[in-house]
Order: structure tokens, then C-alpha cells, then sequence
């Protein structure tokens, strides 16, 4: 399969230093509500969206400096993760709903359902992966809410070609 630069470049953006793909999927929901219902001895549908929103940021803040890129839901994680994640991390946003349609001539494949309102248009207008023409290391600007807290961007050289912004 021939990749176009484009494509390849966004690709190379979620990979570390020697071009591996550490990544962190905290896009479940349904399997999240059952979890977390079942450690309250509730009901999964008892599971409020507070609660949901609330595991999936401390999930995403404990793991995601550790990952090259982290893959959200738009519903419960992508509002805290995007104010959470480094900005020497990848954010990807999930476009699928989570259940499946039964397809196929034995009923037994399936088929990915997308969100409703939602599309990889507005998943990828959601926020860029990682800003053009900065370093792998850290990607946070003078501008950015808060400093780098990336462990790795120490330890990291820089991209081929580009300085670094941390010092």
C-alpha cells in the first residue's frame, strides 16, 4: 500500500523517536460504565456522566505522558483530554458508537456503527495532532495554559532537523 506524504507524515506525528506506536485507547464507554458499576454495585445505566468523564481524565492524565498518542471519546473524554494530554502527545478522537451491526451472509460479522452527529470531519477538526514544525519533544508553546510536564521530552532527542523547545 502506497502512502501519500501527507498521510505518512500524520503517521509518523503518533510515533516516538524510532518510529514506534505507544498508545493509550481510552475511547471505551460501554465497558467503562459496566466497570465502574459493577465496582459501586450499581447498575450500569445508574453510572452518571460526571462519573465517566471524571475516570476517563485521571486515566488519561496518569497514562497519557507515557503514550505517543491518545485515542478519546468526543462524549466523556475528549472535553478534559484536551486540556490534559502533553502537547508532545498525539490526540485521536474516536468516530464509532461503540455497538455493531450484525452483517455478513452467517450474521456473525460486524459492522461499525459511527456517532450520531458526529463524523471524521469534525473528529479531525477537533484539534490537531501535535502543531506542524515543532520538535517530538515538547510542542507546548509560551502560549499554552500550562508548561510541558513530559517526562520523555528530556530524555528524547529532537526530530531530525529541528530544535527542540524545551530546554
Amino acid at each position: 500500500m502506497m502512502l501519500s506524504s501527507g498521510k505518512l507524515a500524520n503517521l509518523l506525528r503518533l510515533a516516538d523517536a524510532a518510529g514506534r506506536f505507544k498508545m493509550l485507547a481510552v475511547d471505551q464507554r460501554d465497558s467503562m460504565r459496566a466497570a465502574l458499576a459493577k465496582a459501586a454495585g450499581r447498575q450500569p445505566r445508574d453510572v452518571a456522566y460526571e462519573e465517566m468523564a471524571a475516570t476517563k481524565a485521571l486515566i488519561t492524565d496518569l497514562l497519557s505522558p507515557h503514550s505517543t498518542a491518545t485515542l478519546v471519546d468526543p462524549i466523556y473524554g475528549l472535553p478534559r483530554a484536551v486540556k490534559i494530554v502533553p502537547g508532545d502527545v498525539g490526540l485521536l478522537v474516536a468516530v464509532e458508537d461503540g455497538e455493531y451491526d450484525q452483517v455478513g451472509t452467517t450474521g456473525r460479522e460486524r459492522k461499525t456503527r459511527l456517532l450520531d452527529g458526529w463524523s471524521v470531519a469534525q473528529a479531525k477538526r477537533s484539534g490537531p495532532l501535535r502543531p506542524r514544525g515543532e520538535a517530538r519533544g515538547c510542542t507546548r508553546s509560551s502560549s499554552a495554559r500550562r508548561p510541558c510536564r513530559s517526562r520523555s521530552a528530556r530524555s528524547r532527542p529532537p526530530a531530525r532537523g529541528r530544535a527542540s523547545r524545551c530546554g
